[in-house]
């Protein structure tokens, strides 16, 4: 079926042999995005996206390419919100990679108690993340050369 937003962003779909146009997979599309990214076409990569998840709002792939695009613009908020819907369709086992973005994401906005106890509830899921720990010891203001290696040194 030819939508709207094929008409729009020809790149949602493939040509096989025949010539005849095939949707692009949301992890072929993701892929298309990263290149749009890496060759400087943000507003490409921007409605890409954005016509990725209207296709698939429940697809983790779709949330995860709309993610990288709100990063990479500076766009916490939405960014923000993508990752809250990704992490609840993830549920309890959501990877320590999730929360990570969530954290950082939620620091970039200047919600910084709302990042701190995010990276706490990470953390007792994910407590040997060093990301995580990294970005604790950002929120909380601790330079990371002055934290001990060995929890009891300098005690």
């Amino acid at each position: 079926m030819l939508t709207a937003s094929a008409l729009v962003h020809p790149s949602l779909h493939r040509s096989v042999d025949s010539g005849v146009r095939i949707p692009l997979s949301p992890s072929e599309t993701r892929l298309e995005v990263s290149r749009l990214i890496a060759e400087n076409q943000m507003a490409r990569a921007d409605a890409l996206s954005k016509d990725l998840l209207g296709e698939h709002p429940a697809d983790e792939e779709a949330l995860v390419t709309r993610i990288l695009v709100c990063e990479v613009m500076h766009r916490w908020q939405e960014a923000a919100t993508h990752l809250r819907q990704l992490l609840e369709a993830q549920g309890h086992g959501a990877p320590a990679e999730t929360w990570y973005h969530y954290v950082r994401v939620l620091n970039c906005e200047g919600e910084i108690r709302a990042a701190l106890e995010a990276c706490h509830s990470a953390l007792t899921v994910h407590p040997d993340h060093l990301g995580l720990h990294t970005e604790l010891n950002r929120l909380l203001g601790v330079d990371p050369t002055e934290v001990p290696s060995n929890p009891g040194e300098g005690a």
